[in-house]
This record gives structure tokens, C-alpha cells and sequence, in this order.
């Protein structure tokens, strides 16, 4: 994922967990930082947030209905992209 600004752009990979930024100075010149981020496996995260839950008996961040929404979003997405490339690759 990229956030473009101004003067600086950030780049995220979310499969290697890393965040880096393109600095553009002043004088056009180019410098990239790589920002530290704590790496961390997503999905034992939110399994974990989940079975505290259940223990602390209070509502998830992400509840139920929202989950759902998110799922059906991203299953229509891929199904977009799918029919996308077949159209592509007839044309």
C-alpha cells in the first residue's frame, strides 16, 4: 500500500511488515527510511484479542456484523479482479 504526499511517500508491505518513506529534499534529491515496525503475526493477534474476550466476557474491537461486511467487501473485490483479468486477457 502507498500513501503519496507532497514531498514524501510511504510504502507498506504488509507481507514482510515493513514501512519505508521517499523523501524528496529540497534540492530533488531522494532518501529513503526504512521505518522500524514491530513484526508481529496478524492472525495469532486477533485470535488472541478474541479469546480474551470471551474471557474478559467484553465486546471484540471488531464486532461480529462488521466482520461479516468486511468478508463480503473483499470477497467482492477478488471477484471484481477475477472478471477484471478475464477481460483483459480476451481483449
Amino acid at each position: 500500500m502507498k500513501v503519496i504526499q507532497k514531498n514524501r511517500t510511504f510504502e507498506l508491505d504488509f507481507a514482510n511488515q515493513k514501512l519505508n518513506e521517499l523523501l524528496i529534499e529540497k534540492d530533488m534529491s531522494a532518501k529513503i527510511n526504512e521505518i522500524q515496525t514491530i513484526k508481529q503475526e496478524p492472525l495469532r493477534l486477533e485470535l488472541d484479542h478474541f479469546l480474551k474476550c470471551i474471557v474478559d466476557r467484553k465486546k471484540p474491537q471488531v464486532l461480529p456484523e462488521d466482520a461479516k461486511k468486511a468478508v463480503e467487501l473483499a470477497s467482492l473485490i477478488n471477484k471484481k479482479m477475477v472478471l477484471t483479468k478475464r477481460s483483459i486477457k480476451k481483449s
